[in-house]
Parts: structure tokens; C-alpha cells; sequence
């Protein structure tokens, strides 16, 4: 058995890759061109250079690969028109090579963006009609569609897991940043602080990816994916201060219901800014409830997630104070 897998060096990739390689498991990565691959090539992983937006770069690419974990995308693009070109037309390109090399399956990572957008006080299912959150979630719920429709014609086994917001150990800069956010007290919360939010620390999520890919059942299913629990905002902020010592003094922001005028129109706004601040449109979008099951994963995928945020994210704040002190200028 051989696994493909896009998406590194990034965080996800990069970890699926060590632990199917644990697994022992052969591993090709994709990885753009003047990337530094040296992390991939010393766990043992093979690289191929190629970009999924450029078709004639995949030739080859799925020769003598068994299953695809396709965890490449784009979240802060500088143009719009990015969202599409890689979040569905490099998966497009990917599929189309895997099936006319027989691959025997295509796990996707999507996102709970491609169906989430309004603000609920109950959870999200799978059979919920999807609600794809503005430019990122259509480009993302177009790529789910693309990969059903080879599905339902038998042209290849498709798998597509919709994880939360992501965390943990390794973290991407967004996750440093905005702790170091709160680590210099900036705690603003907008609303009450009563939402409720549904996060996937990363070890549940390389957990759900190795379970689709040996479940025969998964075959053209949808599973979010997520910890066991939703959390309230104000405890995550609550967390975060005890684990960063600081002392919990948040900054209450009101605002309209998420579902109203004035909150669409500022939230398009930051989106069409270029360089808007993750961080702050992260505090910011946490004011609405944005909460799934997972019951479906845990009945049909055997899915049980093991870490918790509280952990989950004490872990990564250790690792970001051991390694040089990250936070001494936020003292």
C-alpha cells in the first residue's frame, strides 16, 4: 500500500505523513516547488514537486498509489478567484489523475465551512442542507460535489471529512499568533461570550483520516469532525488565561445577531480586505454559534476523539514557551 498526500509541508500533512509512515506505510508527498522538503525526505517520505492547479504537473503523480489523503487548500488568499482555483480545480485535477491511475480511494479534507454558515443553537448534521460560509466554504462544497459525482458514477471511492477549527501541538503562525493576542491581554470577545464552538484538536483529526481511508463503509460518505465537546467562548478564553497566566479580564464587544444585516456586511468587508488580521477575524467570528454532531463518524467510522482543548491546548502553549521563549516580548 502506498498513500499519497498534498497538502505539505504543511501541519496536516506533515503529521499524516509521520504517522502513516509509523505505520509503516509508504508515503508520497506533493509539494510545491521551492519548498523546503528536507522534514519530508527525513522521515522517509518520497516528494513529488507539482502544483494542483497545474494539471499537466500531476502527470504521474498517483503512479502505483493505492489511497490519496488530499489535504491542500487555501484559507487567506490574496484574490478571491484563488479559493476556486485551488480548493476545487486543484482537486478536480487531482481526482481525475487518481482515477486514471485506478487509485483505489480519495480521502478529502474539506472543511465544516463548506456546510456551516448560520449561526444555530442546535448542531449541524451531514443531512443538514449546507449553508457554505461565503467565498471559502463554496469553493470547498464545490470540491465535496466534483468528488460525489465520481462516487455515485463508480469511478472512484470518495471520502470527505469536514474537521473543525484546528489545534494543537505544531500549530500553524495563526494559532501562535493569537495566543500571543492573548497573552498581551488582548481578550475581546465579541457578544456575550455565550456561543458555543465546536474545534478538532489534530491528533482527533489524523485520527478520523486513518479511519476513513481502511472503512469500506465511509465509501461516498460526509463526516464532520470534531471533539467529543462543543465549547462556550468564554471558557476558551478562560482556559487560554490560566494556561498563558494571565489574568481573565475580557473585553466584551456587543454586537447584532450574527444573522443580521449589519454583521454580514462587516464580516464581506474583512473578507475583501487583502491583508486583514486573522486573529482578530477569528475572535470575531467566534461570537455566533457554529456547533456539528459527530455522531454519524463515531457510528459508522468507530470515531472517538481522545484529546480535549484544555490538553490539546496546554501541550502546544508548553511547546511555543520551550522553544526560545515565543512569549518574552508579550511580557
Amino acid at each position: 500500500m502506498k498513500a499519497l498526500i498534498t497538502g505539505t509541508p504543511g501541519w496536516l500533512g506533515t503529521k499524516l505523513a509521520k504517522k502513516l509512515i509509523e505505520d509503516n506505510v509508504g508515503v508520497r508527498c506533493i509539494a510545491l516547488p521551492n519548498v523546503d522538503t528536507s522534514d519530508l525526505r527525513n522521515i522517509g517520505a518520497e516528494v513529488f514537486i507539482a502544483d494542483v492547479t497545474r494539471n499537466d504537473s500531476l502527470v504521474n503523480v498517483c503512479e502505483g498509489i493505492s489511497i490519496v489523503y488530499h489535504c491542500a487548500g487555501i484559507i487567506h488568499p490574496k484574490k478571491v478567484q484563488q479559493f476556486y482555483e485551488v480548493n476545487y480545480l486543484g482537486t478536480k485535477n487531482l481526482v481525475e489523475h487518481a482515477i486514471k491511475k485506478n487509485v483505489e480511494k480519495f480521502v478529502y479534507i474539506s472543511s465544516s465551512s463548506a456546510a456551516m454558515r448560520l449561526s444555530k443553537d442546535t448542531e449541524y448534521k451531514e443531512s443538514d442542507t449546507p449553508t457554505p460560509y461565503y467565498h471559502y466554504g463554496r469553493s470547498k462544497l464545490q470540491a465535496e460535489q466534483i468528488l460525489n459525482k465520481y462516487n455515485t458514477e463508480n469511478k472512484i471511492n470518495t471520502v470527505i471529512i469536514r474537521p473543525n477549527w484546528l489545534y494543537g501541538v505544531d500549530g500553524p503562525p495563526r494559532q501562535t499568533n493569537f495566543l500571543k493576542m492573548v497573552k498581551k491581554g488582548y481578550i475581546l470577545i465579541f457578544g456575550s461570550g455565550k456561543s458555543s464552538r465546536s474545534l478538532c484538536n489534530i491528533d482527533n483529526c489524523i485520527d478520523a483520516l486513518l479511519l476513513a481511508g481502511k472503512s469500506k463503509k465511509a465509501n461516498g460518505q460526509t463526516y464532520f469532525i470534531a471533539d467529543m465537546d462543543n465549547y462556550k467562548i468564554m471558557d476558551i478564553y478562560k482556559i487560554l488565561c490560566e494556561l498563558l497566566k494571565v489574568n481573565f479580564k475580557p473585553k466584551l464587544i456587543p454586537i447584532p445577531p450574527y444573522e443580521s444585516v449589519t454583521y454580514k456586511i462587516i464580516d464581506l468587508a474583512m473578507q475583501k480586505v487583502r491583508f486583514y488580521n486573522p486573529e482578530l477575524h477569528l475572535a470575531w467570528d467566534w461570537s455566533r454559534n457554529f456547533k456539528c454532531s459527530i455522531n454519524k463518524a463515531k457510528e459508522e467510522l468507530g470515531y472517538y476523539p481522545k484529546v480535549g482543548f484544555y490538553d490539546g491546548i496546554k501541550i502546544a502553549v508548553e511547546q511555543i514557551e520551550s522553544n526560545n521563549m515565543v512569549f518574552a516580548k508579550c511580557l
